[in-house]
């Protein structure tokens, strides 16, 4: 087990350490000391932070001496035993994810220390990013690229294309721009009272319910959860404490077959299939098929056709949110702002590769393209929050770029152009994802209840109840036990009335008993 120790809020430990403040403590003085123990068994998902108030801010400049570090009168810890929070499936859908662990109080002194309240919970804050309020102008890709698989991150173009800002007033004011709700609360000490030298441990478990948005940070909002406990000393000089821990939470869906879908482009003939994988995994690469028909016409006596020249793609990210304003700024004649931020994840240009068959109606194929989220992009994963009003969706937008040239039928190799081309113009909705892992929900690792389990081993009257009768025995005829085990039968009814004759009959004829 790794332990992270903490000081006295007031102390300083490190020139490194820096103070830090927390907003939701009861005490405006109050300092956070943010830190976990973590056994083997944690989630790896959990990511410990630890920090320290220094009140004295030149005490420990250079050449000045070290000052004594005083030992902290309490330590507090966390101890995660449950798995990485994942909620399998979509918002409607999931079960949810089981987060337990163990709290764990620690009176470090010798002499009992005096608290008077203790109380833990798990919060969740959405917050505005400050990219929301930066006002930008339109932008696109450029499409004379030529490299297949572009870096969108070191071209200029590829970011926000479209921004709705806040009002001025929203920019500077902490309550429009954040949001904290407390999900669940464990009040572990509610009265002032006097804690031993001992570690106190509180166990605690709650139900992460399967509608939360996952954790995500993007260029309009950020999803946090966290774990919070405070202990509030009775003596006021002394700041509560305070351990924060950050929860990641992911969403993941499962995977299915491939979606395949068909696009016509009237007036002409042509038709596209396009198959694409059910799930994309944020900063991976993922195939594309394309299938191009009716090139050629259904005409025989037509002198056209259609050749393809190059495919634009690229890959767009739409995030919106809306807007809670506080009571101050919140004007009951308008709806609240809602904020959008378009951006291109990455783009590239495709100028062969496809194979041309132009019997028959004809048609293009191009198959085994790997299309990518740059890995430097921060793809945020699909976020669809009703209650919040938060949505993150990934959409695929292809050109298709084609042109038309004349032939003879005498000699269909030898073609000229016409100088007429199309634009064929198709978007795909993208569903990106966390990893699955091993894709078992917390509900499926809970074993049955008694209530549960089939075939059950029959009662104890049923089986007693079924048992045969045996006929008592006296002691006068036979020879039986003493003490707790003289009314017990020691032989059957059948062996019973054998042995009864033969006993009268050598009553009668003088022989020996018959001893059993």
């Amino acid at each position: 087990m790794r332990t992270l120790h903490f000081l006295h809020p007031t102390k300083p430990r490190s020139p490194s350490l820096r103070p830090t403040r927390s907003a939701g403590s009861p005490s405006q003085n109050a300092d956070v000391i943010t830190g976990i123990s973590l056994s083997n068994g944690s989630s790896p998902s959990l990511s410990p932070t630890t920090s320290a108030t220094n009140n004295a801010k030149n005490s420990l400049a250079m050449g000045s001496p070290r000052l004594p570090v005083a030992q902290p009168p309490i330590k507090l810890n966390y101890r995660i035993e449950s798995p990485p929070l994942v909620l399998y499936g979509n918002h409607n859908e999931s079960t949810g994810a089981l987060l337990c662990g163990i709290f764990d109080l620690e009176v470090v002194q010798a002499a009992p220390f005096a608290m008077e309240n203790v109380y833990m919970g798990v919060y969740q804050k959405v917050r505005i990013t400050h990219n929301a309020a930066t006002k930008t102008t339109p932008s696109s890709p450029p499409h004379g690229h030529q490299s297949s698989s572009s870096s969108a991150n070191s071209d200029p173009n590829v970011g926000p294309t479209f921004v709705t800002t806040l009002p001025d007033h929203s920019r500077t004011c902490s309550d429009c721009t954040s949001k904290t709700t407390e999900l669940a609360r464990w009040d572990i000490l509610t009265q002032p009272a006097s804690l031993p030298k001992s570690v106190h441990g509180y166990p605690f478990s709650h139900l992460l319910p399967g509608s939360l948005p996952a954790s995500s940070k993007n260029s309009v909002f950020t999803v946090e959860y966290y774990l919070k406990a405070v202990a509030t000393p009775t003596d006021k000089r002394i700041p509560p404490f305070v351990l924060e821990l950050p929860l990641q939470i992911k969403r993941s869906i499962i995977g299915g077959p491939d979606r395949t879908s068909v696009r016509v482009f009237p007036p002409t003939e042509l038709s596209a299939t396009v198959n694409l994988p059910a799930v994309i995994h944020p900063n991976s690469t993922f195939n594309f098929e394309l299938l191009l028909e009716g090139v050629s016409g259904s005409s025989a006596n037509k002198s056209s056709r259609w050749r393809m020249r190059k495919i634009n793609w690229r890959v767009d990210e739409t995030v919106k949110m809306k807007s809670h304003l506080c009571d101050s700024h919140h004007r009951t004649d308008e709806e609240d702002p809602l904020i959008e931020d378009v951006r291109v994840l990455n783009f590239g240009e495709i100028k062969g590769g496809w194979k041309t068959d132009f019997t028959g109606t004809g048609k293009i194929e191009l198959s085994a393209q790997d299309f990518s989220t740059h890995t430097l992009a921060g793809v945020c994963c699909n976020v669809d929050d009703p209650t919040l009003g938060l949505t993150v969706t990934h959409t695929l937008v292809m050109e298709l770029v084609i042109s038309e040239e004349a032939f003879q039928h005498k000699s269909a190799r030898h073609s000229v152009p016409t100088g007429a081309a199309r634009v064929l113009r198709m978007q795909f909705n993208l569903l990106v994802t966390d990893h699955s892992g091993l894709g078992i929900a917390w509900d499926d690792e809970v074993p049955p209840v008694y209530a549960d389990v089939p075939l059950s081993p029959p009662e104890y009257n049923n089986v007693v109840a079924n048992l045969p009768r045996f006929e008592e025995m006296t002691p006068s005829s036979l020879a039986v036990g003493q003490g707790i085990n003289s009314s017990m039968p020691l032989c059957s009814p059948s062996l019973m009335s054998i042995v009864t004759t033969r006993s009268n009959h050598s009553s009668s004829s003088n022989d020996d008993d018959i001893v059993l």
